[in-house]
């Protein structure tokens, strides 16, 4: 009689126990996959970052090409005038 009821008390005990660990292992879960979603966003935003580094180097590039190329002062003024207005520009 006595070890029924002890074997009863020690399946309630262990069901209430097994049931706190798939919360804390839910708990767990959850923080992994926040992480990783902010994990992914922090590389998607670098990578734009560097898109737009690398877009910015290229304008400059060509500008500073143009401006050793242009034949008066006139086509000078203009080409520094676009650049200044690309660089001003919101990349996104």
């Amino acid at each position: 009689m006595w070890s029924a009821i002890v074997t009863f008390i020690s399946t309630i005990i262990n069901f209430f126990l097994n049931r706190k660990k798939s919360e804390q292992q839910q708990t767990i879960e959850t923080a992994n996959e926040a992480s990783r979603a902010s994990a992914d966003i922090t590389r998607q935003d670098e990578q734009a970052t560097e898109h737009d580094i690398t877009e910015s180097e290229k304008q400059t590039d060509t500008a500073i090409a143009d401006l050793h190329c242009a034949d008066s002062v006139r086509s000078k003024n203009r080409i520094a005038a676009e650049a200044i207005n690309r660089a001003n520009r919101p990349m996104r």
